[in-house]
């Protein structure tokens, strides 16, 4: 009886995770026919993108937001802030997946969890280039001030309307492009 349970276990397992390989392979299929089809828009409109990123999140979105910054839309990452105030054992891990965060480059990552220490941080830095801040509503200022776009992506979330928005998976991704090519338009109108 042992044995035909595990045996049961092991097929359910085995269709598991092919039906989770195929729901995986269609939604990247869509989600490069997507890019494919807006590839002349996109490459038309790179120079309006931001060049490079900040990130004023919780651990887990600041690593997935960079890397799908930096590897799909060739966004630099500036510093990254993790406000979510991470237990000290966790933070050199984060800290070695922001120095390889691709093959080419790396990205500092602070842990801060004052705005207001973050906010000082972006004002010193250098402002030649345009750039993108991800965070939450109490960004704003800080955008304009510093001639950022800004996501809203974190809680608190002002100044926009979210009924059924998400940044999760191949969707998400597709989500996150939209928005982020939404405010280079509307920088040529």
């Amino acid at each position: 009886m042992k044995l035909q349970n595990s045996c049961a276990r092991w097929v359910n397992a085995s269709l598991e995770r092919t039906w989770v390989e195929g729901f995986i392979e269609k939604e990247e299929e869509k989600f490069y026919s997507h890019i494919e089809r807006t590839a002349n828009f996109m490459l038309e409109f790179r120079y309006g993108i931001p060049r490079r990123f900040y990130t004023l999140l919780d651990a887990t979105y600041a690593m997935g937001f960079s890397k799908f910054l930096l590897n799909e839309l060739g966004i630099l990452p500036a510093k990254q802030f993790i406000v979510d105030n991470t237990p000290e054992e966790f933070r050199g891990s984060i800290r070695k997946h922001f120095a390889e965060i691709s093959e080419f480059r790396s990205a500092e990552v602070e842990f801060i969890i004052d705005g207001g220490k973050i906010h000082e941080e972006i004002r010193k830095d250098d402002h030649k280039n345009r750039a993108l801040i991800l965070g939450s509503g109490w960004e704003r200022d800080i955008a304009k001030e510093t001639g950022a776009d800004l996501l809203i992506i974190s809680v608190p979330v002002f100044y926009r309307l979210v009924l059924n928005c998400g940044y999760a998976g191949y969707t998400g991704g597709l989500r996150a492009i939209e928005d982020i090519y939404d405010r280079v338009l509307d920088t040529y109108w």
